[in-house]
């Protein structure tokens, strides 16, 4: 008969695996009674993950409804719930696994589908037998089968399926974790990284990047500089004095500077004007007087015409 046919209504208990108990047994029938249901406890005990629940107060049939699914004829939906896991057990069946997928009530009876682990129910079981987990939660799910782990759930195990999932393709927001560079690897676009980050943004060797308030020490730069403290001025007009010129400019500047003067000469009565970036002022010697430059002194000394 089993625990699973007990009813809860004592007086509906009228016998045991055939033997009576009804009012007025025999006495020789208390030995045999007794023992069937010691027998019907310790059978529980051995498949005690497992229970038969049915309708909770006597015989439940679960008939065949498809290869997923059975059908039983009262309200049962809220024990056997959506994700609870499940032993089915037929003649031709077999003995397969998994978890309830739907199960839903319509008068007069519940359609329970099933999601198995592999196999299916037979066609040639008209009725089977619909164990669910043990009731260590109430009501009783023994592996949470969550993608995202919506139901955060302290003291449930997830599914091997759905733990690989949240871990593969969730997203998950890790607090005070180090990671070691040096056996992982992070993985993304310099645009993902700046994304993720609160504050401030990488810089990257090959890009663009604006840097303030950043001193470089020893810096090595190579090909041209741009930007508005380098100028290219060959005037010099800006007249800053924190941006930096330009080779070209220093030289074209100072080429024009030595361009504009000039050394003004005057014998008193005629002046003339030397050119210091493209003439020569020459100092020659008159009558009775000589001139020589060396170095960089001229020397005028008296011929010897005017010597004699």
């Amino acid at each position: 008969m089993a625990i699973k046919n007990y009813s809860t209504t004592a007086s509906s208990n009228t016998s045991v695996n055939g033997s009576s108990i009804s009012e007025g047994m025999a006495p020789s029938a208390v030995n045999n009674s007794m023992r069937e249901i010691v027998k019907d406890i310790r059978d529980g005990f051995n498949d005690k993950e497992w229970f038969i629940l049915g309708d909770g107060d006597g015989t439940t049939t679960f008939s065949y409804a498809s290869s997923t699914s059975v059908t039983v004829a009262s309200d049962i939906s809220s024990s056997h719930h959506v994700g609870r896991r499940v032993k089915v057990v037929g003649s031709n069946t077999g003995t397969i696994y998994g978890k309830i997928a739907t199960s839903s009530y319509s008068s007069p009876n519940t359609t329970i589908t099933f999601t198995f682990d592999s196999g299916s129910i037979s066609s040639s079981d008209t009725t089977v037998d619909v164990y669910v987990g043990s009731t260590f939660s109430n009501p009783a799910t023994p592996v949470v089968d969550e993608d995202d782990m919506s139901s955060d759930s302290a003291i449930l195990p997830p599914s091997q399926q759905s733990t690989k999932a949240f871990v593969t393709s969730g997203t998950v927001t890790l607090s005070n974790k180090s990671i070691d560079l040096s056996t992982n690897t992070l993985t993304g676009t310099t645009a993902e990284f700046n994304t993720a980050l609160s504050d401030n943004d990488f810089a990257t060797l090959a890009g663009t990047e604006t840097l303030t308030n950043k001193t470089l020490t020893s810096p090595v730069l190579n090909t041209a500089i741009s930007g508005t403290a380098f100028k290219d001025e060959d005037d010099m007009v800006s007249d800053s004095a924190t941006a930096v010129a330009s080779q070209q400019s220093i030289k074209a500047y100072v080429d024009a500077q030595l361009t504009a003067q000039d050394l003004d000469l005057t014998d008193g009565t005629s002046t003339i004007a030397i050119d210091l970036d493209s003439e020569t002022l020459g100092i020659l010697g008159g009558t009775g007087i000589d001139s020589t430059a060396s170095g960089n002194n001229v020397t005028l000394a008296i011929d010897s015409t005017v010597a004699n």
